[in-house]
């Protein structure tokens, strides 16, 4: 489920169009670049929150495989 939205969002950061589903218009046109800052580092605190904590529970290395 999460892939999907990853995806939507990184297009409408690295283009700053219009993000839709079909006809709908999920993200509106970024004109402004800071907006588009934002979001890509809020979704790089959380992907670096969701690395540390994989890597806390062992999952990590290789050693658990």
């Amino acid at each position: 489920m999460a892939y999907p939205l990853l995806l939507l969002v990184g297009q409408w950061v690295v283009t700053g169009g219009e993000g839709r589903v079909g006809s709908f218009i999920v993200m509106p046109e970024a004109g402004f670049w800071p907006e588009q800052a934002l979001v890509l580092g809020a979704f790089g605190l959380l992907a670096f929150g969701f690395i540390v904590r994989l890597n806390r529970a062992g999952f990590a290395g290789g050693s658990n495989f």
